[in-house]
């Protein structure tokens, strides 16, 4: 067992535990109860490092080590099981409970919140679950995919409690920072006592996310759910095989090259931009850029300049993604005289020669990507893990609007909101052939603000807030215009 890796995660975990007691002091936190705040939130800690460990009933040595030294109590392997079957953990609520230390800790983020202090009690928390989930897998001899999934559905369940009070911030460190140092308040006339002046000085480059702070902005997508789990599965076993090798421990050889599958609008491209930044983040891509192509940037029309083209791709996406929209097109007209399979042959022949530095991502429609993968014996064993996105509901895509409303700065009346809900719900229960989900969203809001323009102008004057609302006669509107869009497209 790695003695530093060992130290440093107890030592994270005794600056979590001392967060709690300034808490408990400062703020009044676990205020009646049985337990103190450290106390509980060492306990629930150590239970949910058995949950994960014990997905058959067993818990090997290692394991058991590694929660004692991590946590400080020090449990026999005995007492552990005892507090498997007593807690119940293996029973498929106890992922879907959220430990009464990290409710806590949002509380009080909450409270921050209201009082214009921006803390992040709960994220510090849940960051230091998932990064003690990854370490104790990594000692094991074999990674086991079920327990992956254990901590995987546990830390999305964390996230998903933080979202709904919003208060997770990204993979915020300031949780300890914020009770250790209280903000200077500055008195009127000069300066706060103890507080330093400088000089003013050119604005700081925008700092580059972290690995766990792109994590955090998958997770905090609206809907796709599926998709979280699987692409926090992989991440996970990225992370656990990046610890194993540093350690010496064997390596599973895997793929990093991915299908999506799904309809238009659902995400795709928007979790491949992520990802390539999380890839980066790991080690495993040396840039993370994304280039998205299709078809048309692949194949040429004349002999012997279809493989140039391919290469001229492959180099610009070399260190990071190439995101390959509708790839099926490269093989639908297979046995006649076109250069699709060139296309895929140069291809395949790129991926191996840059291995190390190259990840490919292949998407389309579910059905026809089958089509395509069996096309060739070396695109079925180079794309082995498929990521399927489903269709929005209708509630995600009003979401969705709303997010662009707030991101814009926009309000929706009651009437308009309610005018969204229904529109969506009819629209998802008669779904056109080239309904576009996101898409969707996305149109209607471009058109909507349109149309409240048109209304506006017509005005002598302007006032706040109606330049912020969105009326339901500006949907409306909207619709009738999309409608009428749409017909335009399909004439002849």
């Amino acid at each position: 067992m790695d003695f530093i890796t060992i130290e440093r995660l107890r030592s994270k975990c005794d600056q979590m535990f001392r967060l709690c007691d300034r808490l408990q002091t400062q703020e009044g936190a676990f205020a009646g109860q049985k337990l103190s705040f450290r106390e509980c939130m060492k306990l629930e800690m150590v239970l949910y490092l058995i949950y994960i460990a014990c997905y058959e009933h067993r818990i090997l040595n290692s394991e058991v080590r590694f929660i004692q030294q991590v946590s400080g109590m020090y449990l026999s392997k005995d007492q552990m099981m005892m507090y498997y079957y007593e807690r119940q953990l293996g029973d498929g609520a106890y992922e879907r409970k959220i430990p009464k230390s990290i409710q806590e800790c949002v509380r009080l983020d909450v409270r921050g919140k209201r009082e214009g202090r921006k803390t992040a009690y709960g994220q510090e928390a849940a960051n230091l679950y998932r990064e003690l989930g990854q370490a104790m897998i990594s000692y094991n001899t074999d990674t086991d995919p079920a327990e992956l999934e254990n901590m995987t559905r546990y830390i999305l369940n964390l996230q998903k409690y933080l979202k709904k009070y919003e208060v997770n911030t990204g993979n915020a460190a300031n949780g300890l920072k914020s009770v250790k140092e209280r903000p200077v308040t500055k008195k009127s006339g000069g300066t706060a006592q103890g507080a330093k002046t400088r000089p003013a000085e050119a604005e700081p480059e925008e700092k580059e996310k972290s690995t766990d702070e792109w994590l955090d902005e998958l997770n905090s997508l609206t809907g796709l759910e599926r998709v979280k789990e699987e692409v926090n599965n992989l991440i996970n076993l990225l992370k656990i095989k990046q610890m194993r090798k540093e350690r010496g421990l064997p390596q599973v050889i895997m793929s990093m090259h991915l299908v999506f599958l799904g309809n238009p609008g659902t995400g795709k491209t928007t979790v491949a931009r992520i990802l390539a930044q999380i890839y980066k983040g790991l080690g495993i891509l040396s840039t993370g850029q994304l280039v998205e192509t299709d078809r048309s940037g692949l194949v040429s029309g004349y002999i012997g300049q279809t493989a140039s083209k391919v290469m001229e791709v492959v180099e610009s996406a070399l260190g990071g993604v190439l995101f390959i929209d509708e790839a099926y097109t490269l093989t639908v007209n297979s046995g006649t005289n076109d250069f699709g399979q060139e296309a895929v042959d140069t291809l395949l022949k790129a991926m191996e020669d840059h291995r190390d530095d190259l990840v490919v991502i292949v998407a389309g429609y579910t059905d026809r990507m089958e089509h395509f993968l069996q096309s060739n014996p070396g695109l079925r064993s180079r794309f082995n893990t498929f990521i399927f996105f489903e269709d929005y509901e209708p509630q995600e895509l009003a979401q969705i609007f709303r997010g662009m409303c707030q991101k814009n700065k926009y309000e929706l009346s009651q009437e308009a909101a309610d005018f969204l809900e229904n529109y969506f719900k009819e629209r998802c229960e008669h779904k056109p052939e080239n309904f576009a989900n996101a898409r969707e969203a996305r149109n209607l809001f471009e058109k909507a603000i349109t149309q409240q323009a048109n209304r506006l102008v017509e005005y002598s004057s302007v006032s706040d807030e109606q330049l912020i609302r969105i009326e339901k006669e500006d949907l409306e509107r909207a619709v009738d215009q999309q409608s009428e869009d749409q017909e335009y497209r399909n004439q002849p």
